[in-house]
């Protein structure tokens, strides 16, 4: 089997930075990865919602501000196709954390 090792970078609840190696299988990921797509785009049907469509929005218009590169600049030019394919992991639970709730910035 061929594996991969790629480093994972944390930060726990005191702020500190932690890295881990991590061994994954590069086919193995991929067909997770296409797995879960095939699954977004079941749940989500084109045209999206209105609803959907502005929480994707809204989810990316934050990633963007904290400085995810995997957001591009012009997201919010997407057909709801495009959001679909490249944007609609910003619903998965796993970002629920940090993207469900409102984003307040104090200064």
């Amino acid at each position: 089997m061929n594996k991969h090792i790629e480093i994972i970078s944390t930060v726990d609840e005191n702020g500190e930075r932690h890295f881990q190696e991590v061994e994954y299988d590069p086919i193995q990921r991929k067909k997770e990865t296409e797995r879960k797509q095939q699954n977004r785009r079941d749940k989500y049907s084109l045209p999206l919602s209105k609803d959907v469509r502005s929480e994707i929005l809204r989810r990316c218009e934050i990633l963007r501000y904290m400085g995810d590169d995997g957001i591009s600049s012009i997201y919010y030019e997407s057909t709801d196709e495009e959001l679909l394919e490249n944007y609609a992991w910003v619903l998965d639970k796993e970002h629920d954390e940090y993207l469900a709730d409102e984003f307040v910035i104090k200064i």
